[in-house]
């Protein structure tokens, strides 16, 4: 991960992570958070790019981006799951398992809304609890819509 001056151009600092960062990071109160292709959620200052945490979780993979709100930071799988991390710490509040690839999350006055695989739309409570999400809303990919004349 690279940090450039905006005004000069010249790069401030990089921090190498376990694994390709292939998503954009959050930002919240002066820190960067990140995840990696190889499962690793990272924590960095955004004025040095000291790692102040890094959680891995074992064999999975983060392709989407993090989302961060009240203390929490929250962050969609490959393998199928959402999972919300304590910000100062990365330890893990919640965990819930979608079924199929999720997408980035993201967080609404509501709760935070995650995009799975199957194109089910779930709406999970800010306060961590996995077990409490509104009914899934169908969603109807725009291909799907357009052979249906929608």
């Amino acid at each position: 991960i690279y940090a450039f001056n905006a005004v000069t151009g010249q790069q401030d600092w990089d921090t190498v992570t376990a694994g390709a960062v292939l998503s954009e990071p959050a930002f919240d109160d002066g820190t960067l958070f990140t995840a990696t292709q190889s499962g690793s959620l990272y924590a960095l200052d955004a004025g040095t790019g000291t790692v102040d945490w890094s959680v891995t979780l074992s064999g999975d993979s983060f392709f989407s981006s993090p989302a961060v709100a009240n203390g929490v930071v929250y962050e969609a799988s490959l393998r199928g799951a959402v999972d919300a991390f304590a910000e100062s710490s990365g330890a893990v509040l919640w965990h819930y398992v979608l079924g199929g690839f999720g997408q980035s999350p993201v967080v609404t006055d509501g709760g935070v809304l995650v995009t799975g695989q199957e194109g089910l739309v779930r709406r999970f409570t800010l306060s961590g609890s996995s077990d409490t999400f509104a009914p899934p809303v169908h969603v109807i990919p725009r291909r799907q819509r357009a052979l249906a004349g929608q």
